[in-house]
């Protein structure tokens, strides 16, 4: 054994540059080619991986990593993401208030920004989103819906409904309804109409 040409192969085989070239999402592992060396199927790390488990945002092909191997061993490598490189590059512009951004493939930005403590969504178009909680929902403080409102179940008001136009109920408007059978005193006039 050349023990210097050994130690010296397993030196530079302990943490390498690499490439993500193949993605196992069902098995969470993924292949990696740095240099000469191309890996088996080898995890990649996450934040958590126990009871609590971190945000799901496995490595994409092409993605630059860096191949960890334990005593030097590709065998037993561990991928770590992420590296920005040309072909994925930082999010544009850098914005130095925005603490956390996540773009994702479809374009789609998720992004909090911490001098104007506002948390935006940009959504694609056609995107959706979806809210399940059995429990109930509730949000403190004024609502603005810039869109049409679909409500398939009753709403219930504590305090008072405004709308600066007009209300209808069915075919029967609040502001322009008329009624039937109007008489004078204290009589009941019949249904709007």
């Amino acid at each position: 054994m050349d023990f210097p040409a050994d130690f010296a192969r397993l030196l530079e085989n302990l943490i390498q540059y690499g490439t993500v070239t193949t993605v196992d999402l069902d098995a969470a592992r993924v292949r990696v080619t740095a240099g000469e060396v191309v890996t088996d199927w080898i995890p990649w790390l996450t934040g958590r991986a126990g009871r609590s488990r971190a945000t799901w945002s496995p490595p994409s092909v092409g993605e630059q990593v860096i191949l960890l191997c334990p005593s030097g061993d590709p065998k037993r490598g561990i991928c770590l993401p992420s590296v920005f490189s040309l072909d994925n590059a930082a999010p544009d512009p850098v914005n130095p208030d925005e603490n956390h951004v996540d773009v994702y493939s479809d374009n789609a930005v998720i992004s909090y920004n911490a001098a104007t403590h506002a948390l935006t969504a940009q959504l694609p178009a056609g995107a959706t989103v979806l809210i399940v909680a059995d429990g109930g929902m509730k949000f403190q403080g004024d609502v603005d819906i810039d869109g049409a409102l679909k409500v398939s179940k009753t709403i219930h008001a504590d305090d008072v409904i405004d709308s600066s136009a007009d209300v209808k109920a069915g075919n029967i408007s609040l502001a322009h309804h008329k009624t039937t059978g109007v008489q004078p005193g204290g009589g009941l006039s019949g249904d709007p109409q």
